[in-house]
């Protein structure tokens, strides 16, 4: 199978096209490089025999040109703006990449790969309410022992989404990152804690555990 993988050099991204080629499928990816890390990735990919170009899909002229009349059986579109403070601090990038980008590539399928399977990637805050699932903190990675295969639509959704908090006195910063089973909170001293928590809960009092 032919498939075409969009924001490829990102986590996802990564391991998507590193499975598929073991699975001895042809890969077409394409990255813009603009988050920190991703190079690397992308260095990686190429060590395997996965080229990983740069385009930007949210350019409409410069990703027909790079497809031209390709066809593909599967596309997997991942490219996307994923951070919320980057959002706020630039919404007409933010629109660019993930509304006129995802335009982009639909438009593309349409008029020149119309057989093709897209998959979409959605967010993170899909994960629904996780407030009373057990979460086990590893060496690496969190762990929720009683979804071993993830989180299905049987967990009802949490309209409610990680913050900076800030605790006084005295005043310190939380930076939260959002992980596939959990939020992780790290101090400014790197000391690590645990953190599920909502804003509404934040308003109500709550503290981080």
């Amino acid at each position: 199978m032919k498939w075409l993988v969009t924001g490829a050099a990102g986590f996802i991204g990564t391991n998507l096209c590193k499975y598929l080629t073991e699975q001895g499928a042809t890969v077409v990816a394409i990255d813009d490089f603009s988050r920190d890390g991703v190079l690397s990735n992308a260095a990686f990919l190429n060590s395997i025999g996965v080229q990983v170009d740069k385009v930007d899909v949210s350019d409409k002229v410069a990703l027909e040109a790079y497809l031209s009349d390709s066809r593909f059986d599967s596309i997997a579109h991942l490219a996307g703006q994923v951070s919320l403070l980057q959002s706020i601090t630039d919404p007409r990038r933010d629109f660019e990449i993930n509304v006129l980008g995802t335009l982009n590539v639909l438009e593309y399928v349409r008029l020149k790969s119309p057989d093709a399977s897209l998959i979409g990637m959605s967010s993170n805050k899909i994960y629904g309410d996780l407030q009373s699932v057990e979460i086990l903190e590893q060496d690496v990675r969190y762990s929720a022992p009683n979804f071993p295969n993830g989180f299905d639509e049987s967990l009802p959704l949490s309209f409610h989404g990680p913050t900076v908090v800030q605790r006084a006195p005295p005043i310190s910063t939380w930076p939260i990152t959002q992980e596939s089973s959990g939020l992780r909170a790290r101090a400014f001293d790197n000391r690590p804690y645990t953190a599920r928590f909502s804003i509404h809960e934040q308003i109500k009092g709550g503290s981080l555990s």
